[in-house]
């Protein structure tokens, strides 16, 4: 589904104007009007997404991934830089 299916529902005037109004370059649709955009989609056979919460996932650290023979630090690692000498 583009945006602009659903921008040509309201240009056709299938869908009402007042009940959700451009703010700042958007539209501002209400999720009681959702329906009715599914709805109006589906007599012009447009596909319809399903709109719903963003499930995210927590990335948890994994224990161990260093200690592999491919990982490398330096002896020098935390050392002061010589470039950064004359902001001390």
């Amino acid at each position: 589904m583009k945006p602009k299916d659903i921008s040509d529902l309201f240009y056709q005037r299938e869908l009402r104007d007042d009940l959700c109004p451009i703010v700042a370059g958007r539209r501002i649709i209400p999720e009681s009007y959702l329906d009715m955009i599914h709805m109006a989609l589906k007599r012009h056979g447009r596909p319809v997404a399903e709109l719903g919460p963003v499930q995210t996932q927590v990335a948890h650290p994994r224990r161990g991934v260093a200690s592999s023979e491919s990982f490398h630090m330096a002896p020098d690692f935390d050392a002061p830089l010589e470039d950064f000498a004359d902001y001390r």
